[in-house]
């Protein structure tokens, strides 16, 4: 059935991720975690949206285009969130600013019908940088003794690890998208849906680090 098809490892993480946030982050003491919230609601609509135009056998690269702009400016959000350095959110700044040119110009050459896959490779270069920028900033910092019981140290592992992975997937896409390991399932999408769980499995893990963080302390 096409609705069961829908319900992929990836979605479904996804959605446990959306309901661990409303369940974490609903307090107004979270300020912009609550982000997270509206965040992943507009994922899972995307990929509906993504996946009812693929059984209807219309071009739905539109919609992951438009996920990754989305994408691109909260991770960025957080990035400028996480790191106090003046200097590297100018950086930041200035590297969203050429990556949303870069996206633009791509898509113009397309009429954004086709898909961004340079612009999607060039965006897991820069979530990993921005990403190992981030682990030399704690290494310095003497305020986090214990990176594990540090929030955003989850959510950025989270993104490290599967935009890592997933720049070497799309490196490969020919080869692993017509490589068939389990059934009719390509292996680009087994393992894509791996990374999604380590990705969401991390946000998880940081929800539930920034609600106990964030519980009044009651002797």
């Amino acid at each position: 059935m096409a609705i069961m098809q829908f319900f992929n490892p990836t979605v479904c993480a996804e959605i446990l991720a959306f309901f661990t946030a409303l369940f974490a982050l609903h307090n107004k003491g979270n300020t912009y975690w609550r982000l997270f919230m509206i965040y992943l609601l507009l994922v899972i609509v995307l990929e509906a949206v993504g996946f009812s135009l693929a059984i209807n056998k219309k071009i739905n690269y539109p919609v992951y285009n438009l996920l990754i702009l989305v994408q691109a400016l909260f991770f960025s959000f957080l990035f400028y969130q996480f790191n106090t350095s003046k200097k590297i959110r100018q950086w930041l700044m200035l590297l969203l600013f050429l990556f949303i040119c870069f996206f633009i110009f791509e898509g113009l050459g397309s009429s954004f019908l086709a898909y961004n896959k340079s612009s999607r490779q060039i965006f897991s270069f820069y979530i990993v940088l921005f990403c190992c920028i981030y682990y030399f900033s704690i290494l310095q910092n003497d305020e986090i003794i214990h990176p594990l019981k540090h929030p955003p140290f989850w959510i950025i592992t989270g993104l490290f690890f599967f935009y890592f992975g997933s720049a070497a997937m799309f490196a490969f896409f020919d080869k692993a998208s017509k490589s068939k390991q389990s059934g009719d399932v390509a292996f680009y999408y087994i393992i894509m849906g791996y990374l999604s769980c380590i990705l969401y499995g991390s946000w998880i893990i940081g929800f539930i680090c920034r609600k106990i963080q964030t519980q009044p302390f009651r002797p």
